[in-house]
């Protein structure tokens, strides 16, 4: 019988880059959520892990930006991360839940853009368009893993440092 553990490592084995980047702003936006819909519960210390979850999935959207392709629109999307980023920090530091809010909104902009993006990259594989391979919604048989993951990683991205299951 296959484990959560070993079906959400295969899942992340697997997934394209678009797939991938909706894996961690899913993330992002669980924790913010978390974080802002919990701010006045008993256990704050939940509500920070869940804002240090946030921030380093924007920590990893941040880095995976790439400039190649368009270095006007990279250049916006790492300042609008970065906008967020400092938000959630604000909101730890300051112990504020309206920088929460304001990351969090930023980051459910992006996620709802980002499900479009996938809805007409969808349309346009099955119309028969090709798609940059950065942008696959599903990736090519070329890309697939060959293996099972052997390490026992729990449940964070290898190498990322956070979780995607919280």
């Amino acid at each position: 019988m296959t484990s959560p553990n070993e079906y959400f490592l295969a899942s992340i084995e697997t997934a394209s880059p678009y797939q991938l980047h909706k894996m961690v702003v899913d993330a992002a936006v669980r924790n913010a959520r978390f974080a802002v819909e919990q701010w006045n519960t008993a256990d704050f210390d939940d509500v920070l892990e869940a804002l240090a979850k946030a921030r380093a999935c924007v920590a990893e959207l941040m880095n995976g930006v790439r400039e190649d392709a368009a270095p006007d629109l990279a250049s916006r999307q790492q300042a609008l991360f970065a906008f967020c980023y400092k938000q959630l920090v604000m909101a730890d530091v300051e112990r504020s839940p309206d920088h929460a809010a304001n990351g969090l909104r930023i980051l459910m902009i992006h996620q709802e853009t980002w499900q479009l993006l996938g809805e007409k990259l969808a349309a346009a594989n099955a119309a028969g368009i090709p798609q940059p391979n950065h942008l696959r919604v599903n990736r090519p048989n070329s890309l697939q893993s060959t293996g099972r993951h052997t390490s026992d990683q729990g449940d964070e991205l290898p190498g990322s440092g956070f979780s995607m299951w919280t």
